[in-house]
């Protein structure tokens, strides 16, 4: 069923099912191997929401997102979903990735680290999406959008980025950061930064991000609100064994700001392995 701007609304049908109950068997594996963590790898599990982030356009365009990551050595393999919703437009859609990366340091910039990814995004009714968002305004006692989702279409995702940390005290690394991705057919995204981290107990640390964030996108639905170019930055708190709070300004390339919460668990408690990592430069 479509509505009258060509847009499937159709709640549910057996494409969107099947494409929720593989999302969601991928998410119950991940979890399952979370509990590996004690064996050599580490987990981390993000919460991220626009609510009390005083954007202009409250609880609309990129609104949640949540990720499970699993790092296993040099390699890593993550769930994530994001909601964005164009409340004027009535329309929404959920950006749902399966992704693997793997990290080392450049042969011919040997002080340079670098990580690939690689993965299937797909765009439309995701795992969670507007369920989860309305019973978030439940609990908010906000009220409940139902929205026409986008047809489905799914997008191969290729991202590419590369750091450099130059330790400036004994525990504070700063350094340029730069990263490239896209996802042919839906939108790519450009950022340059400049990426530290300050560790200020043995376990906890502050890491921040300041730079700017380029995007564009092939759907029509999130093109008019991209940015070509704007600051954005990150800061991000560690509170107690394990958990952490966040906040973000253009992370998607929307402008808007979100707070998240997190778990990190696992052999390695320091967030920045390059605080305790050897050579970085002076």
């Amino acid at each position: 069923m479509e509505n009258r701007r060509g847009i499937d609304a159709t709640p549910k049908g057996p494409r969107a099912v099947a494409l929720w109950r593989t999302v969601a068997s991928c998410f119950a594996l991940l979890a399952v191997l979370a509990g590996a963590a004690a064996q050599g790898s580490d987990v981390e599990l993000i919460l991220d929401n626009d609510y009390g982030s005083s954007n202009q356009r409250n609880d609309d365009l990129y609104t949640f997102g949540i990720e499970l990551h699993k790092d296993i050595g040099a390699h890593r393999f993550a769930f994530s979903e994001r909601a964005f919703t164009d409340k004027p437009a009535g329309v929404r859609f959920d950006e749902t990735e399966l992704r693997y990366e793997v990290a080392g340091t450049w042969r011919r910039l040997p002080r340079w680290d670098w990580r690939l990814t690689g993965g299937l995004l797909h765009v439309g009714r995701g795992a969670l999406g507007q369920d989860l968002q309305n019973r978030l305004h439940e609990v908010l006692e906000n009220r409940q959008r139902e929205l026409s989702y986008l047809p489905s279409s799914f997008h191969p995702l290729v991202e590419l980025r590369a750091a450099r940390a130059f330790r400036i005290a004994d525990e504070i690394i700063l350094g340029p950061h730069l990263e490239a991705s896209v996802a042919p057919g839906h939108k790519a995204t450009a950022l340059a930064a400049v990426r530290g981290a300050w560790r200020y107990r043995d376990e906890s640390s502050i890491r921040f991000m300041v730079g700017a964030r380029t995007a564009d996108a092939s759907t029509e639905a999130l093109e008019p609100h991209l940015s070509d170019g704007a600051l954005a930055w990150e800061l991000s708190v560690d509170l107690f064994r394990g958990f952490f709070l966040t906040w973000s300004r253009n992370r998607y390339g929307t402008t808007t700001g979100h707070i998240g919460f997190g778990y990190r668990f696992g052999t390695d408690p320091t967030p920045h392995p390059e605080l305790s990592r050897e050579p970085v430069d002076r």
